[in-house]
């Protein structure tokens, strides 16, 4: 053995004779001078350090690679560099002796008549086939195992005899590794084109009880990228540990772009240690400019459970289990009803089962219960022994079907308002709007409904819930949207508008000229005057349509600030759409996965899901819920429910779980339960109806636009390019009063 060790995880420094490496918190090698003399090395060892007389039989590099479980990656990376560094001539004479090598070593193999019937492949169409292979194993989901798997051997065989398959640890190492290189190097160049990009952090807990972190940022194009996925089980997970480790994570994201100067918004979960994370990383002085936000899908979401809670909806749903529950365990029930509703060419054949972690599917079930009223009803008046008394009186019952139909009015438009949520192309526009949206179909339902105390109990659960929501930043970009620009905002709106718009020219370091440039720009945005009159066409987007302004009077200063606002996606759902898709997270066969190689693993389905195109469409927003649903970090054995399993639940058990899940997902989001009791401040109502004009027929036709509601019935009729941050003329430490800007400017 040799009797020297070697780092591989340490860049070369020729210039020190001597270092000092920490390999654990008790130990360190001091790096000696080379022996003068010998045999001349060989440019190989420019990436090595030369560690001096070995201590220990070699089992210094096992420690080193536990420390740093990106040294095989790395150690990658460099021998690419160099191998591309390398003269065309010396490339052209490697591949020949590879090639040499290949057949040399075939020529002492003894042929199989496999040999003689197929062409024998090449190395590279080999190397080429094993990354196919992986690709095809991960954006499937499925075990490295399957290599080894006797039936999966004779398939492939059946397609090439000459393909031979990888071993399960070559593929799960040395592939993977080579492939997550590669996967690393296209998300370098995306981010080097991306000029805004939104930060989204989320953790959870698997059954191994590790606390992962998944980091990762959308870019302008709505292109999700992995920056880490760590295992931080063995730290306290207080809010400026999370900083460092949030620091950590974007200084090594990429070699050539300076990742804190392009983010434009850091969007998490609410948990208390969230908020405060969020609140120290956009104080510290270079991240001003950054917006910090909570995540708009899981507000909704838990919106739906908390009307879920009510003692009226609970009734319901308790009556609605119990008939779903009875329908999927008796087959002949089944059968009857689908039986009926064809004979009556109703399109719905059977009632769909509520699941806990999904409150959508609430919506679905109260929805199949309406349009199978008739067969129901046909079917216990004809035959009394088809099901059991209890549920026949149920059926029978003439409030029942009553109170379906109201509980629906209501669960419908938050249901609707998840599924666009989940959307990866919302804007914060969009978001205003479903406030909107959800504000007055609260008010509908509270006018509607003869279940008062319901009613108002609906009404304050929105309120409460979108709070927090209502502020300026949402109001800003529904007025700077091309599309809706304001439609049917007062003069209370536009001035909370201009006074935003101008405290954010500030705030990202724009001086007073400038930031006069971009009240007097909103001014000719306001009556579509010059550059702002250029239509908004189906095929655009609110970027498209601001990167073709060019205002060159007030040095697109205000279409700056715009596609900054509208790069910045609202809500985490990146990482729990990643959770859902690592499903062999909530399995016992593959629990054993490093986090190395799990983060491979979501670096590159997401890298090929983004090549793919369909995002949204790629993506089961069942599981999406489910994972928004099941956020306890403490329940680490949480799995996704399946519909199907679902179906035999006792309707007790299904409201005590309900409940469970709900509570789990008010403490992820550091809120409590709305009780009916509980007191909204009615003067912040008043002030919001102040800014926007819902009975506006503008504003009602966007709604309609948007398919929120009927042009037949509305809701109220009434009675009567963005230039790099260097490049931005702009001095930071420039101090100036916002309110006289806007005085002297417009008078407000």
């Amino acid at each position: 053995m040799s009797d020297r060790v070697v780092n591989l995880l340490s860049p070369t420094n020729s210039d020190s004779s001597s270092s000092t490496i920490s390999i654990n918190s008790r130990s360190s090698i001091t790096i000696e001078s080379p022996k003068q003399g010998g045999r001349q090395r060989d440019v190989i060892w420019s990436h090595f350090h030369d560690m001096g007389p070995a201590k220990t039989p070699a089992h210094q590099c096992e420690e080193i690679v536990i420390c740093n479980p990106q040294a095989r990656k790395d150690i990658i990376m460099k021998m690419r560099d160099m191998d591309n560094q390398s003269s065309p001539s010396t490339n052209k004479r490697r591949e020949t002796e590879i090639q040499t090598t290949y057949k040399d070593s075939l020529r002492h193999k003894q042929y199989t008549i496999d040999r003689f019937t197929s062409r024998i492949i090449p190395l590279a169409e080999q190397q080429t086939i094993d990354r196919c292979l992986l690709r095809a194993i991960i954006m499937n989901g499925l075990s490295f195992r399957i290599t080894e798997n006797d039936f999966f051997i004779e398939f492939v065989k059946k397609l090439n005899p000459s393909y031979d398959l990888p071993a399960r640890k070559k593929l799960a190492h040395e592939i993977l590794t080579q492939e997550v290189v590669n996967v690393d190097n296209q998300n370098e160049s995306l981010l080097v084109e991306a000029a805004h990009l939104t930060l989204n952090i989320d953790g959870w807990s698997d059954r191994c009880h590790r606390s992962l972190y998944e980091y990762n940022v959308i870019t302008d194009n709505r292109k999700a990228i992995i920056l880490s996925l760590i295992d931080i089980s063995k730290s306290s997970h207080t809010a400026e540990y999370l900083v460092n480790r949030l620091e950590i994570v974007l200084a090594r994201a990429s070699i050539s772009v300076n990742m804190i100067s392009k983010i434009r918004a850091i969007v998490t979960d609410n948990p208390n240690t969230m908020q405060k994370m969020r609140q120290l990383f956009v104080s510290k002085p270079n991240n001003q400019h950054i917006i910090e936000l909570r995540c708009f899908a899981h507000a909704v979401n838990l919106m739906t459970g908390d009307v879920i809670q009510h003692v009226y909806a609970k009734n319901i749903i308790n009556k609605v289990t119990t008939i779903t529950s009875f329908c999927n365990r008796s087959h002949a029930f089944k059968a009857n009803l689908k039986e009926e509703a064809g004979r009556m060419k109703i399109k719905k054949e059977t009632l769909d089962t509520i699941v806990i972690t999904r409150w959508s599917s609430v919506a679905e079930s109260l929805n199949s219960f309406i349009l199978l009223r008739a067969p129901l009803e046909v079917l216990v008046v004809a035959d009394k022994s088809i099901a059991p008394i209890k549920i026949i009186s149920i059926i029978n019952s003439r409030c029942f079907l009553k109170d379906v139909e109201n509980l629906y009015k209501i669960m419908k438009p938050l249901a609707y308002a998840m599924k666009i949520i989940q959307s990866s192309s919302i804007t914060l526009a969009d978001c205003y709007l479903i406030l909107s949206y959800l504000q007055l179909a609260a008010n509908e339902f509270v006018a509607q409904t003869e279940t008062r105390t319901f009613g108002r109990f609906v009404n304050k659960v929105i309120n409460i819930r979108l709070k927090e929501f209502e502020n300026d930043l949402y109001l800003s970009a529904y007025y700077l949207h091309p599309k809706y620009r304001g439609g049917g905002m007062l003069t209370d709106g536009r001035s909370a508008v201009y006074r935003y718009i101008a405290e954010y020219s500030k705030k990202i370091g724009n001086n007073l000229l400038m930031t006069k440039n971009v009240i007097g720009a909103l001014q000719r945005f306001e009556i579509r005057s010059g550059p702002y009159s250029l239509n908004y066409t189906e095929d655009d987007t609110p970027s498209t349509w601001w990167s073709m302004i060019n205002d060159n009077t007030h040095k697109n200063s205000l279409s700056n600030i715009a596609l900054r606002l509208f790069s910045i996606t609202p809500h985490s759902v990146m990482p729990e759409r990643l959770f859902s898709i690592l499903d062999w997270q909530h399995t016992k066969r593959r629990n054993r996965l490093s986090p190395f190689t799990l983060e491979a693993i979501a670096k590159i389905h997401t890298f090929y899901t983004n090549e793919s195109h369909n995002i949204d469409e790629g993506v089961d927003t069942g599981y999406l819920e489910d994972a928004l649903g099941s956020m306890n970090d403490s329940r680490a054995g949480v799995s996704v429910v399946d519909e199907g399993n679902n179906s035999s639940l006792d309707a007790n058990d299904f409201i005590r779980y309900a409940n469970e899940n709900h509570q789990a997902l008010c403490a992820k989001c550091d809120t409590e339960v709305v009780i009916e009791e509980q007191s909204i401040d009615d003067e912040e109502i008043i002030q919001q109806n102040k800014i926007l004009n819902t009975q506006d027929k503008g504003f009602q036709q966007i709604l309609i636009d948007l398919e929120f509601i009927d042009a037949s019935q509305l809701l109220f009729p009434e009675g009567g390019e963005m230039m790099e941050d260097e490049e931005i003329e702009k001095i930071p430490s420039e101090d100036y009063d916002v309110e006289e800007v806007l005085t002297e400017t417009i008078g407000i």
